[in-house]
């Protein structure tokens, strides 16, 4: 699976005045990396990452994201992929020139405090799960709104989006890099591809060599929540892009939850509803 098209948002004399969207999926190349030729434009780029076991690369930093990080790069920032093969890519990305900025309401400033360096020096940021989840809803309205060719509203959801970048960016004085040890790496790549299967510490920890409590903390501290609420956090977004195909006995089992009540109990735990309720509220049933 490969896709990679930008969106028109706001067109203008130049692509200083444009605002794109696109939504890359793609898979690497099989048995080899891939390095990506280096990128060199002369707007800026907000990346919102969804899925993938790979690294970005800028200057001489390697970045590990994960689902829910950010990636803003200034313009003229150098930057490329390390892609290891047959691995899925997912993640939204904006490229929004530096006069479209004018545009948007107090966008100038929020312009001027993301490119200033100095204050601002690491270019991935990893947001609270809440700030995260409601960029990754903001960017899933932007791509509905240009599939029905609604320019106006997608425009909307883009300013809605750079609010809350600049909300988040403006709480954290210093982003932390995501830079991922070997064995929390790992983990997070076993538990995207088996969320389905009964995981355990004991298992995890067996797998990198390490011991239970070594790994516990060295996840927290690295990825900012337990192991536990990991996988939860995995298996509750993959059970929401089920919902419109399968029923919630079949997600519950898919996303392994002991039975229907404890799948919809944790749903409605993380998400505040039952799974019905989302999928009236956010995805529509006939």
């Amino acid at each position: 699976m490969s896709a990679y098209w930008h969106f028109p948002i706001q067109k203008g004399a130049n692509e200083t005045f444009a605002i794109e969207f696109c939504h890359i999926t793609c898979t690497g190349l099989k048995n080899q990396w891939n390095e990506n030729k280096k990128i060199l434009l002369n707007n800026c780029k907000i990346n919102v990452f969804m899925k993938g076991d790979f690294s970005v690369v800028v200057g001489d930093k390697v970045f590990s994201p994960i689902y829910g990080d950010l990636c803003f790069l200034a313009p003229f920032e150098l930057h490329y992929g390390k892609i290891p093969g047959d691995t899925l890519l997912d993640y939204y990305q904006f490229d929004i020139g530096m006069n479209a900025f004018d545009t948007i309401p107090d966008g100038r400033k929020l312009l001027e405090w993301l490119t200033d360096r100095d204050k601002n020096r690491n270019v991935f940021m990893r947001p609270k799960s809440a700030d995260a989840e409601l960029m990754i809803s903001s960017c899933l309205e932007v791509e509905d709104a240009l599939d029905r060719r609604n320019l106006p509203l997608a425009f909307a959801e883009v300013i809605r989006f750079l609010n809350l970048i600049g909300r988040v960016y403006s709480e954290n004085e210093q982003p932390e890099p995501t830079v991922l040890s070997m064995n929390v790496s790992r983990v997070l790549r076993y538990i995207d591809k088996n969320f389905g299967e009964q995981i355990t510490i004991a298992d995890l920890s067996k797998l990198c060599e390490v011991s239970e409590s070594w790994l516990s903390r060295s996840f927290r501290h690295e990825v900012g929540v337990t192991i536990h609420s990991y996988l939860t956090s995995r298996r509750m977004r993959a059970a929401v892009t089920m919902l419109t195909e399968r029923s919630i006995s079949e997600i519950s089992y898919v996303c392994g939850f002991s039975d229907s009540s404890h799948f919809i109990s944790q749903f409605k735990k993380y998400f505040g509803m039952t799974p019905m309720e989302y999928k009236k509220r956010h995805i529509g049933s006939d």
